[in-house]
């Protein structure tokens, strides 16, 4: 798996990619961030590994024109500092004992906890075969159906949708997308107790997790809004706001795409790549009426902070030499931005598989990301839009070159 990119295991590979025609019909998406007046470039690179400084200099000069032949967004997404790492990621396991420091968190960041008494209410309990550490507990309140779960490895949810669950991407009358550059601006909608602005529901829900969720990850994430998608509830005749939230790691983004994936069986690599989010729904001004984590807490086992990353001038080359059709390539979204990597464990039976619990091949790893935006009508059974068609990641340290074909709903 040396050299400049993981091949493709498959014989032959052809790229045989299906748009669902259509696009997004009832959604405002936000501004198409491909330039129109987009020029091609002729970049001086200074190699393959420049300081990430240098990188960013780079990739703020590609934004909004085009590299022999591939097409960039106006927007490039980039660390705030001048420094990167390659972390190894552990779980966090909680014993059951210590599991009100769980619960204080979800009651923090959930509005509903305080609604029921929890403490009436006997327990589910789960396991999980031979894992002999893990628990997992589940309570429903009958009179209202509002729920919560939360478990070993730091799992939490509350949801008092009740019978109205998270609405679907056809709900969608406007999305913003501030990981790829969005602004909120004044925007304001109704909520079911009246009008709440954009900007003031990401302040509220940011200030939230960053109170509540942070110590539980050892503080060593921030979370910031990266997604908020207003839709209409044809129940209510309100607007809500479904929320995709995302880490941030040392002033860069931790990407919020589900599994990157191939449309066909024999694709693979050796190596599973996904974003990480949390999902939320805002029904009430600044309160959330849903919560998930999503996954598990993330913990860091180990820091390497790396000096020099590839250039994104010879990633966007590499691309140009990689992909027969990488000159009629446009991106939507571009930038330096962490993914989730771990050993593909159907590997030895040639398939791509999907990304499991946290193990000891887990690493968050700097990718640049060269994504195009999805055209498929199948997001409307998503409950955000935040997926992408063609998606390119190559890594900022080895410069190997991963070629997807989607990312997945959520």
């Amino acid at each position: 798996m040396n050299g400049i990119s993981k091949r493709l295991r498959s014989c032959v590979f052809v790229f045989s990619m299906t748009l669902i025609a259509g696009g997004i019909a009832g959604c405002e998406q936000a501004p198409e961030q491909t330039s129109e007046s987009s020029t091609e470039m002729e970049i001086d690179s200074s190699g393959q590994y420049v300081t990430v400084a240098e990188a960013k200099e780079q990739a703020q000069e590609l934004a909004g024109g085009s590299l022999d032949g591939i097409y960039f967004p106006d927007y490039v997404a980039l660390p705030e500092g001048d420094y990167v790492s390659t972390l190894k990621l552990t779980t966090l396991y909680t014993p059951e004992e210590d599991s009100g420091e769980i619960l204080a968190a979800l009651r923090g960041i959930w509005s509903s906890y305080d609604s029921v008494d929890w403490s009436s209410i006997e327990p589910t309990r789960n396991t999980r075969g031979p894992e002999s550490d893990y628990w997992g507990i589940s309570k429903e309140d009958e009179e209202t159906g509002v729920w919560m779960s939360y478990d070993s490895r730091g799992f939490f949810c509350g949801n008092a949708l009740q019978d109205m669950e998270e609405l679907r991407g056809d709900a969608c009358v406007k999305s913003y997308d501030f990981e790829w550059g969005d602004e909120a601006g004044e925007d304001t909608w109704q909520l079911m107790d009246g009008e709440c602005s954009v900007a003031e529901a990401v302040e509220a829900v940011e200030g939230l997790l960053n109170e509540y969720l942070s110590p539980l990850e050892n503080d060593a994430f921030t979370y910031r809004v990266q997604h908020l998608y207003v839709m209409k509830n044809p129940d209510t005749g309100c607007y809500e706001y479904n929320l995709s939230i995302g880490r941030v790691c040392e002033g860069m983004a931790v990407d919020t795409s589900s599994d990157y994936e191939f449309l066909t069986t024999g694709q693979y690599y050796d190596v599973v790549h996904k974003g990480a989010r949390f999902e939320a729904v805002m029904r009430h001004k600044g309160t959330l009426d849903y919560f998930n984590i999503g996954t598990w807490l993330i913990g860091i086992e180990s820091t390497e902070t790396e000096e020099s990353i590839i250039s994104s001038i010879w990633a966007a080359q590499q691309i140009k030499d990689e992909i027969a059709h990488a000159n009629k390539m446009s991106f939507s979204d571009f930038g330096l931005v962490y993914v989730l990597e771990q050993d593909n464990t159907e590997a030895d039976n040639q398939q791509q598989g999907y990304f499991g619990a946290l193990n000891d091949t887990t690493y968050l790893r700097p990718v640049w990301a060269f994504l195009a935006a999805s055209s498929s009508s199948s997001l409307f059974s998503g409950t955000t839009l935040d997926t992408h068609d063609e998606s390119i990641l190559v890594d900022a340290v080895t410069g190997e070159l991963y070629h997807y074909d989607c990312t997945g709903i959520y």
